[in-house]
């Protein structure tokens, strides 16, 4: 069996898929459809994933895979439609929280150094509502058509963060990873106990503590 390190976490159709049937990845969808377009005409719209997975809870562990495919649903329509059939609906959803629960799952299962790719279409929800929830800034970004009716494609590389970074991440990043977040909450638990450190409560030493602790938890995680 070939090594499995790629990841569709919500695969559809797997229509911009140059071979559907990629040896090393995994086509994930939180359904199975087969659609008459398939049998009719021998096109493959059917959603028939290898795992059927919810991408906001991910049963894969942690920096599983080199590369990570988010291509969720993004349009508003009756769930009965036949696009929606085809691709699926945010109508009538917490779509906001569904895609910043996704794009913290897509982080958590990416190795580091790794590539996730994003899509998006602007037609029902701008971009804009989008962004707050990228786990990074995307290292390249393309977008076709016009304003509303426009196809983004983003591409993130998921950079292990210096111990800096990190500390900034108290500012409470919605998609911080669960190693970012062990950290951060390290550093938060040094900051909030007055007697952390035998007592000491100047400036100065728990500046010094919170330092140490960071570095030290950040070695345990390797």
């Amino acid at each position: 069996m070939q090594e499995k390190f790629i990841l569709d976490v919500c695969c559809g159709g797997r229509m911009f898929w140059e071979n559907k049937n990629h040896p090393n990845t995994i086509y994930q969808d939180i359904r199975e459809d087969v659609l008459p377009l398939k049998e009719q005409y021998g096109m493959n719209f059917s959603v028939e994933p290898d795992v059927i997975g919810d991408f906001r809870k991910m049963v894969f562990e942690d920096k599983k895979f080199k590369l990570v495919i988010f291509d969720p649903p993004h349009l508003m329509l009756n769930k009965t439609a036949w696009m929606a059939k085809k691709y699926g609906t945010i109508k009538d959803t917490d779509f906001e929280a569904d895609l910043q629960a996704g794009f913290k799952e897509c982080w958590r299962v990416l190795d580091d150094y790794g590539t996730l790719i994003f899509k998006w279409n602007d037609q029902s929800v701008a971009i804009e509502k989008v962004k707050p929830f990228f786990p990074d800034k995307p290292i390249i970004f393309n977008r076709i058509g016009t304003k509303g009716k426009s196809t983004y494609w983003f591409v993130f590389m998921k950079i292990p963060k210096s111990k800096e970074q990190l500390i900034a991440l108290n500012q409470n990043s919605p998609t911080a990873s669960s190693d970012e977040e062990e950290l951060i909450s390290v550093n938060r638990d040094a900051n909030a106990s007055p007697n952390f450190a035998k007592g000491e409560t100047s400036v100065n030493s728990n500046i010094k503590l919170n330092s140490q602790v960071l570095l030290q938890a950040r070695c345990n995680l390797k």
